[in-house]
């Protein structure tokens, strides 16, 4: 801390770092946010190609970052299980009513 008169000023920061987004720091900031915003983005269009509730995985992954990215990764339904159940719904369609 030093002083201009009697009022003290706090110093931030050293003259030769120039702030909270300077250089290096802040390409970390900005890769850190684009790669948080990545991950949301897939698992919003994993959760879509697989009929789950996209809206909300993209919101899990938007507040959890990582580790919503490792739940989904935990609890998604795998392919071959979304391809059965298409496939179920779709002959439980095409079967004929039963007779009366």
């Amino acid at each position: 801390m030093t002083e201009i008169g009697l009022v003290p000023v706090l110093q931030t920061a050293p003259d030769y770092m120039p702030g909270l987004c300077g250089g290096s720091l802040c390409l970390i900031w900005v890769a850190s946010l684009i790669i948080w915003l990545v991950i949301a983005i897939w698992m919003y269009k994993d959760a879509k190609k697989r009929d789950e509730n996209a809206a909300l995985w993209l919101i899990v992954g938007l507040i959890a970052g990582l580790l919503g990215l490792i739940i989904w990764i935990v609890v998604r339904p795998s392919m071959d299980e979304v391809r059965r159940n298409k496939q179920q719904q779709q002959q439980q369609y095409q079967q004929p009513p039963p007779p009366q």
